[in-house]
C-alpha cells in the first residue's frame, strides 16, 4: 500500500517536509503545542474556568468593540508557563474566536 505524500511544515516560511498527519516539523512542533503544561488543565482548572465564565458571561474583547458575544473560554492574561496564576485578576473571559486570535499572537511573539 502506498504511503501518503509528505507535506510542508505548517509553520509559515519553513521548508521542511513532514509526514502526513503531522502538523509541523520537530523544530516548530513545540511552538504549536498548546498543552506544554497539560498537568495544569485538570479538573481543578475546569472548575475555576466554569465559575469564572458564570461570573463573566460575555467576551471581554468583543465587549470593548461594542459586540455582545457569549464567552466560552477562560484565558490567562499572563500564561501559567510564564508565572501567571489562576487568580481572577489574571483571567479573561473570551469567545472561541478571540481566544484563538490571542493565543496565536502569543505563539508568534514568543
Amino acid at each position: 500500500m502506498p504511503y501518503k505524500a509528505r507535506r510542508q511544515c505548517g509553520h509559515p516560511g519553513c521548508p521542511a517536509l513532514v509526514e502526513a498527519g503531522t502538523r509541523c516539523c520537530p523544530e516548530h512542533r513545540r511552538q504549536y503545542n498548546r498543552r506544554d503544561n497539560a498537568d495544569h488543565y485538570d479538573r481543578r482548572w475546569r472548575k475555576i474556568s466554569k465559575l469564572y465564565l458564570a461570573k463573566n458571561p460575555l467576551c471581554a474583547k468583543c465587549q470593548r468593540a461594542g459586540r455582545l458575544t457569549p464567552a466560552t473560554e477562560t484565558h490567562h492574561i499572563i500564561p501559567v508557563s510564564a508565572g501567571g496564576s489562576d487568580a481572577e485578576e489574571n483571567l479573561m473571559a473570551l469567545c472561541k474566536s478571540c481566544h484563538s486570535r490571542i493565543s496565536l499572537e502569543e505563539i508568534r511573539n514568543g
